[in-house]
């Protein structure tokens, strides 16, 4: 299973979220889809997941807003290790 559709998988079930509302490029914050509380559920959820260690310098808005910014964060820190 490639990195998207766990991120998505992660999404819809724990937010009960919809896959036709989760484009790649909808920011998950601004649409109320993600919470401040949920990016820490998230965060989580990508760390045990992927087996990265994500540090509160790298927790922005840059790297989490979209499946797309995400993803893209993910694939750098696994190539990291």
């Amino acid at each position: 299973m490639n990195v998207e559709k766990k991120i998505r998988e992660f999404l819809s079930e724990s937010f009960q979220t919809s896959d036709s509302q989760l484009s790649v490029t909808t920011n998950l914050v601004e649409s109320g889809i993600v919470d401040s509380s949920g990016i820490l559920e998230l965060i989580d959820f990508l760390e045990q997941e992927f087996a990265i260690v994500i540090s509160d310098e790298d927790i922005t808005a840059d790297c989490f807003d979209t499946i797309e910014t995400i993803e893209c964060y993910v694939k750098e820190k696994q190539q990291e290790s």
